[in-house]
């Protein structure tokens, strides 16, 4: 293995690793808050229509990502 290679490899170990750690920080020093934020996620939320019925939404950031997508 080239060792600019293993060396970056170790980089990207060492800065995956500190978020992982600065994460557990947070929410070890505000469990509160972190209890808050997973309540309030809602994936289901995500596939919905803003009409109200099931379906794929159908808006700007839609047609953004899948741009072959017709906004509705």
């Amino acid at each position: 293995m080239n060792g600019g290679l293993a060396w970056a490899g170790l980089l990207a170990r060492l800065v995956t690793g500190g978020v992982w750690i600065v994460a557990g920080a947070l929410k070890i020093t505000e469990p509160d808050a972190s209890i808050a934020a997973v309540r309030a996620y809602q994936p289901a939320a995500l596939l919905a229509r803003r009409d109200g019925r099931p379906g794929a939404p159908r808006g700007r950031a839609w047609s953004s990502a899948w741009p072959w997508c017709s906004a509705s």
